[in-house]
């Protein structure tokens, strides 16, 4: 892969809107609420009365470019903390493309940059030529490490009084690290079997990670959900970016990390896909999915099955996430993915691909809601305006379908 520097053009912006043949705007974002919120009145009040700043956790998918989608929260929230609307200790939860994300968002509110806007840009510019090999790759994600967490401000994201990140990485078991890639290749096929059988076979392959900011390991990590949690410190810092983001058999290995030692760690997505725990009710959550709709993945390797989170994950787990509305006013017809890196039709026009994938963005920061109830259609009976979708945005593909993640472990991407 390498970098093409396209400049954003105006003509880059997403479709204005329209109304619906109801006459009525349709909705670019949803939200699904939690069962708590849902059934508790006092609970919904406070949520009324705090907005965002309601919830105590904020999650990321590791979703590649898809994260584009709801990337107008990274905004939204810069403005609430700036304006002193966002109260108490809040933490940032995710693997590979969350993580990049959350120490944006945090740098950018220290630096006083918009270094979202850049993280967005870096992946953009990334160009894929047949041949590549991770070495090509390497030097690229090396660059983008230091864009959304320069040095010369690591030490104050990771003393941020208030934001702590929490980034998920997965560490096969040392039974199996030393493998060579051909044997590894045989044995992710093996239990990417068994877990169709049962995700419990994860268990014997890979260990969950957290390495977190903060005085304290996250309070909402209970011991049920069987993950080690480790600090985040200067020296280790961008080794866990590296693991977080290490695509098996794309990337090029990461064996070391400080404060664990010697080891073969990979891509949060693996075991953090886009939520594997349920909170608890004192840490009320909030998703950031990728959509359509509100259903997410507890690993990558659900991806190859019919599986989905269990119900007892929503009781406190509020999922944000595009419509298919919001799909089909992208002129793509579809959210972007990974995959595009690898597509004939991209590889041979990298500007197209850019302007796409721009659109999905700016889409999700034009029409991010104030508040999430207005993103919510229904509430124990009362309806809200849908306050992120304005009205007159036309759509430009009706038909279109939304792109389904079938990862490929051969190429070593994820959609």
């Amino acid at each position: 892969m390498q970098t093409c520097d396209v400049e954003y053009q105006e003509a880059d912006k997403p479709p204005q809107n329209s109304k619906s043949s109801t006459g009525e705007a349709e909705p670019l974002l949803g939200c699904e609420l939690s069962t708590t919120l849902g059934a508790d009145v006092s609970e919904h009040e406070l949520l009324q009365k705090k907005g965002w700043d309601y919830f105590s956790v904020y999650a990321g998918g590791a979703s590649g470019p898809r994260s584009f989608v709801t990337m107008g929260f990274d905004k939204q929230f810069s403005k609430l903390v700036d304006s002193g609307a966002i109260t108490g200790d809040k933490w940032l939860l995710g693997g590979s493309t969350a993580a990049l994300r959350f120490c944006a968002l945090i740098s950018g509110l220290i630096s006083r940059k918009n270094i979202s806007y850049e993280l967005k840009e870096h992946f953009a510019k990334m160009v894929y030529k047949p041949g590549d090999t991770p070495k090509t790759l390497a030097p690229m994600m090396e660059a983008l490490f230091l864009k959304v967490l320069p040095p010369h401000l690591a030490d104050k994201v990771l003393r941020h009084p208030s934001l702590h990140l929490c980034i998920m990485v997965t560490q096969l078991r040392p039974a199996y690290q030393n493998l060579p890639e051909w044997q590894l290749k045989a044995l992710f096929g093996l239990f990417l079997g068994a877990n169709v059988v049962t995700p419990a076979s994860l268990k014997l392959l890979q260990r969950r990670l957290c390495f977190y900011t903060g005085p304290h390991p996250p309070p909402f990590i209970t011991p049920a959900d069987e993950v080690t949690c480790l600090p985040l410190t200067s020296q280790n810092v961008y080794q866990v970016l590296h693991a977080t983001t290490c695509l098996p058999f794309m990337s090029e290995r990461c064996e070391y990390i400080a404060g664990v030692g010697s080891g073969l760690f990979f891509d949060g997505a693996l075991s953090d896909y886009h939520l594997n725990l349920a909170s608890t009710p004192e840490y009320p959550l909030l998703l950031l999915g990728d959509g359509p709709g509100p259903a997410f993945k507890q690993t990558l390797w659900d991806a190859y099955t019919w599986r989905r989170a269990p119900s007892q994950y929503r009781r406190n787990v509020t999922v944000l996430y595009p419509t298919q509305q919001f799909v089909e006013c992208l002129e793509a017809g579809k959210l972007p993915t990974v995959f595009d890196y690898f597509s004939k039709q991209y590889i041979a026009d990298p500007p197209l691909r850019q302007r796409h994938w721009r659109q999905a963005y700016d889409l999700s920061l034009s029409h991010f809601p104030g508040h999430p109830l207005d993103v919510v259609q229904e509430v124990e009976g009362h309806k809200h305006t849908a306050a992120a979708a304005l009205p007159g945005v036309q759509a430009v593909n009706p038909a279109a379908a939304c792109i389904v993640y079938i990862p490929v472990w051969e190429n070593g991407v994820r959609g």
